[in-house]
């Protein structure tokens, strides 16, 4: 919903868990996303271990990864190899998720 609200054009693909995820970059090598959300508590593998498979792909060595929950523990998230390459805290409203997509998908188009 937040993604619709935006101006930025944008598909969104989505996996119901970070195994699902691994599946689709794994099958479909000429799939290489913009940007991967990850959430941190994701069913059958936490939001860490996905990112990390995921930068072992080498199409995705570009792909912005940002990593999200709604705890403001950022040390849970790893740090060097294993961080994200940014963490966004989950927000209360769907109006400041809309505001910081925004700011994701402008930087990308800058």
């Amino acid at each position: 919903m937040a993604l619709a609200a935006t101006t930025v054009p944008a598909k969104c693909t989505i996996a119901g868990s970070g195994a699902e995820a691994l599946t689709k970059v794994r099958t479909d090598h000429d799939y290489i996303p913009d940007v991967i959300f990850i959430d941190m508590n994701m069913p059958m593998m936490n939001g860490v271990a996905c990112k990390h498979e995921l930068r072992k792909l080498p199409q995705l060595q570009k792909t912005r990864i940002y990593m999200y929950s709604t705890s403001v523990n950022v040390y849970a998230v790893g740090n060097g190899e294993t961080a994200p390459d940014d963490f966004i805290v989950k927000p209360a409203s769907l109006t400041d998720f809309i505001r910081i997509l925004s700011v994701i998908f402008e930087g990308l188009v800058s």
